[in-house]
């Protein structure tokens, strides 16, 4: 789970590698408020240069809400969306969907 495959759409990161989500997407030298809240970390790396994000700031009901953590526009919040609940509900839609990033189609109308 922890190993870069070439098939694998998703690498869960090992907790040694769980970093704010500004520094897994803008580098070590943009850890500053300025590039994004310090309170997001990446917690999967989509391996085509985006992450799924956890943001500790907050719980939902008692869970972290789980985001798209796409690198182009992070960390603007109308393109990096919530789109699980929870940790459990994120694996869930990603073990359904069969490899797909499952998130995509609620961008697309």
């Amino acid at each position: 789970m922890f190993e870069r495959l070439p098939e694998a759409p998703y690498l869960l990161l090992p907790l040694s590698q769980i970093v704010r989500a500004r520094v897994a997407i803008l580098g070590k030298r943009n850890d500053d408020d300025e590039h994004g809240p310090a309170s997001i970390y990446a917690i999967c790396d989509v391996q085509d240069g985006n992450y799924i994000l956890v943001d500790v700031s907050h719980q939902e009901n008692g869970r972290y809400p789980i985001m798209d953590g796409y690198h182009e526009m992070f960390p603007n919040p109308d393109y990096c969306k919530q789109i699980a609940s929870s940790f459990s509900e994120f694996l869930a839609n990603a073990l359904r969907s069969k490899g797909r990033q499952f998130w995509l189609k609620q961008y697309t109308k």
